[in-house]
């Protein structure tokens, strides 16, 4: 008995021959591309690096600045109060209570009524307020 199956069209190998060598590079093309890439890449990284023209900025010599900013006391909500030096959410919290609870404040000292509010405190953020006297804010 013979255990070969029988030729039909399916058993048949293929008659065009594997070409699947040819799509890739061989192993030394492959390894010449990628240095020829790595100079490449190399090369503009070392242009970049080292060119002329270009003026970087010397935060060192930068000009300083700054920013001032008022915090209205009768209207100040309690975030704002918070950006002052010295004061933290607790204090800032006591003071937009004090206010709602008392109403307006009639002058920047008043804020000294405030509990947690030292005259030390007051004195260190008292260039930050500002205060509208009552009549221009009923006007």
């Amino acid at each position: 008995m013979n255990s070969t199956p029988p030729k039909s069209a399916e058993n048949q190998p293929s008659q065009r021959a594997s070409n699947w060598g040819a799509l890739f590079l061989r192993n030394a093309d492959q390894t010449a591309f990628s240095l020829a890439w790595l100079v490449v890449v190399l090369g503009c990284g070392w242009y970049l690096a080292t060119a002329r023209g270009i003026d970087l900025i010397d935060i060192d010599q930068a000009q300083q600045q700054s920013a001032q900013f008022l915090v209205e006391v009768n209207s100040a909500t309690k975030y704002e109060f918070e950006c002052l030096p010295g004061i933290g959410p607790k204090t800032a919290t006591a003071i937009t209570q004090w206010r709602d609870e008392h109403g307006p404040f009639e002058s920047i000292d008043a804020l000294a009524n405030v509990p947690g509010v030292s005259n030390g405190l007051l004195e260190k953020v008292r260039p930050f307020l500002h205060f509208e006297s009552l009549d221009d804010v009923t006007q």
